[in-house]
């Protein structure tokens, strides 16, 4: 007998508000038939974090790559039009760069090729871009440039080079972070 799934209304707010009347299984087993707007990508983002929690990473993996392609069907890594409604587009960046932080890990850790170029993404790099997004891209690197057949047909001395290059750029963000907490904790201590 086929398994039968819950049918999800998409245009209650329950699936974007996380208030599902308590039955989750509706969120995290149901196919995802996502419509092409932002409560969409944020529900498949959802299920993607409670895939991850549950440790099941190849389902994760279904979740944020429908989100991914949905994010780049919709343009949200796509500089807007400066006459486009500002707070709006600021929200739709926001929930782009949290789906691209999340498909750089699982494609990394599931030696799966990204869903997302880099190359693709016209949105500004902003001097004060949060580290997550940063790792995110040096995560990236190492599966284009390390594991992806192309990487892999370097010779043994150009992947080494390429690891020390990459192990540096997350060392400097690793100090960074050294510095900005302990820059945090000696504020704390003396403003108290």
């Amino acid at each position: 007998m086929p398994k039968t799934f819950p049918i999800i209304d998409f245009t209650s707010p329950a699936p974007c508000t996380g208030d599902n009347g308590g039955n989750r299984r509706v969120v995290t087993r149901g196919p995802s038939l996502a419509p092409q707007h932002s409560c969409g990508i944020r529900l498949t983002t959802h299920q993607a974090f409670d895939a991850i929690e549950n440790s099941k990473a190849k389902m994760a993996w279904m979740f944020i790559s429908t989100a991914s392609s949905l994010c780049q069907t919709l343009g949200y890594h796509r500089q807007s039009n400066p006459k486009s409604n500002q707070p709006l587009h600021d929200a739709q960046v926001r929930l782009f760069w949290s789906v691209y932080k999340i498909e750089k890990g699982l494609s990394l850790r599931l030696g799966r090729a990204s869903t997302i170029r880099d190359s693709e993404i016209t949105l500004p790099i902003a001097p004060d871009e949060p580290r997550s997004i940063r790792v995110g891209r040096i995560q990236g690197k190492v599966y284009d440039q390390l594991y992806s057949p192309e990487g892999l047909s370097r010779t043994y001395e150009e992947r080494i080079a390429v690891a020390d290059a990459l192990a540096m750029e997350l060392r400097d963000l690793i100090s960074e972070a050294r510095l900005d907490n302990l820059v945090r904790f000696m504020s704390s201590f003396f403003l108290t």
